[in-house]
């Protein structure tokens, strides 16, 4: 992209985008509603394969997520875990979460990078770069209800890591290599804008916008002169990704609340596994993100997490039991919205989580009623969606003969949402706790690893 398409690009975003507040004086109503601003936390998690790659990946990462808090998480590398994620998330919290996650499903070699949003506040609308020319790694994007007064759009981004700029020899590059370095990505990110700007109903004068996510680039408020004398960084760089994102008014969350780039690094890949530091050709660097754009939103907070004294480095197995479960460290921010402006989409809730209720059960039956059950994942004839009880604690690891997986203590297949009848009378349940657990389909993720695509999960006690 030539630098006055880029210029163009970017004067467009900003009249499309920028939030706008009013300077007439505040009425006694007006007044109100700015007492009733709105705080919720974005956490960007780039889960590494699924959490294949670590063992119990999901329930470690599960755990990481409850500790920030989140309203809001980003997925990268989601390899189809979305919906156990939201599942699990719903087990622990007692509430229903919220997935956007189109991709999952579909080409094989694409799931280990998907991308997917996970909310406690319902979607709304989704919109996706998954389609796109020369994008392999698809984005996903989500209009999210905060209230009744407030949505904003919130985008899961993993960009290309052609021409990874964060590595030591960067430092021999010419301003030309840095230019066509970054129009890898930065054409990905105006295809995140198309991607929005196709969609019917969307007003950014009052929907602010956040893209957080894995960007395989370096920041330039980071890549600083000082940091490079203070041995931070190995040079100073002016990266054009982020230099981009801050030319059409996106502000970098963490360095925003974190300002010293030597104090705080913010740095976040290789860190967990040890795969970057001295003597070797990639220097930790912080390639994750957090944008936010709204001049009426403000980052009152923003931090890094999955640090853990005992974290094994290294590629030779002795990371597998790493309590943290990614290659990348996490962020989170706390965002606050002041004098919500009134919802002005109108979509209804896409929400495509099953709802599961228990109607009766003792040791030798159960009844359950399904509503907005899944179906089957189009063009893959085996992933046909199923119900299982569980022992509490209990995921399934690989399918049997049928197809459902074999540690179910019963399950079925699906034919739609309704009634659902389970007898135990040849084998009794004994007193203990016990889950209903529906799967969207039966056939294990990337890796096999555990809980394919569940979509949802109810806890019963005998």
């Amino acid at each position: 992209m030539s630098k006055n398409s880029q210029l163009i690009t970017a004067l467009l975003l900003t009249t499309l985008i920028t939030a706008c507040d009013s300077n007439s004086t505040s009425s006694k109503d007006e007044k109100q509603e700015e007492l009733s601003s709105i705080n919720f936390r974005v956490v960007s998690y780039n889960a590494w394969q699924g959490g294949a790659n670590i063992n119990d990946g999901i329930n470690k990462s599960i755990d990481w997520l409850l500790r920030q808090r989140p309203d809001v998480i980003t997925i990268q590398e989601g390899s189809e875990i979305a919906q156990t994620y939201a599942a699990l998330l719903q087990q622990e919290t007692e509430q229903a979460w919220h997935v956007y996650n189109p991709a999952a499903g579909f080409n094989s070699d694409n799931l280990q990078h998907s991308t997917a949003i996970i909310s406690r506040f319902p979607i709304v609308e989704g919109m996706t770069t998954a389609g796109a020319e020369n994008f392999y790694r698809s984005s996903e994007g989500a209009r999210i209800r905060l209230s009744e007064q407030q949505e904003i759009i919130v985008w899961s981004a993993h960009l290309s890591s052609t021409s990874y700029n964060a590595s030591r020899s960067v430092c021999n590059w010419t301003e030309s290599d840095l230019e066509k370095s970054g129009q890898y990505r930065v054409a990905e990110i105006n295809k995140i804008f198309a991607a929005m700007n196709d969609n019917s109903g969307v007003d950014y004068t009052h929907t602010p916008v956040i893209i957080a996510g894995d960007f395989n680039a370096a920041s330039h408020l980071d890549w600083t002169e000082r940091a490079a004398r203070g041995t931070v960084v190995p040079c100073q760089r002016n990266f054009r990704e982020s230099q981009y994102m801050e030319s059409i008014g996106f502000v970098d969350a963490f360095r925003e609340n974190n300002p010293d780039e030597i104090k705080d690094t913010g740095f976040s890949w290789g860190v967990p596994i040890g795969e970057v530091g001295e003597g070797k050709g990639y220097p930790a660097a912080r390639i994750d993100f957090i944008y936010y754009k709204g001049n009426r939103m403000l980052a009152v907070e923003s931090d890094i997490f999955g640090m853990h004294p005992e974290q094994q480095p290294g590629k030779g197995g002795a990371f597998r039991n790493n309590p943290y479960p990614s290659d990348h460290y996490g962020f989170v921010t706390e965002f606050k919205i002041d004098k919500p402006s009134g919802v002005v989409s109108g979509f209804e809730n896409i929400d495509a989580n099953t709802q599961i209720q228990i109607n009766s059960v003792d040791k030798q039956q159960l009844s359950v009623t399904l509503g907005n059950e899944p179906e089957a994942v189009a063009g893959i004839s085996s992933g046909q969606p199923f119900i299982g009880v569980y022992a509490k604690g209990q995921f399934p690891h690989h399918a049997g003969q049928d197809g459902i997986f074999d540690n179910a203590i019963k399950a079925q297949r699906l034919t739609g949402s309704g009634a659902y009848y389970f007898d135990f009378s040849d084998q009794p349940l004994s007193t203990g706790q016990y889950e209903v657990r529906v799967y969207r389909k039966d056939r294990t993720r990337t890796n096999g690893d555990k809980s394919p695509l569940q979509s949802g999960a109810k806890v019963f006690v005998l």
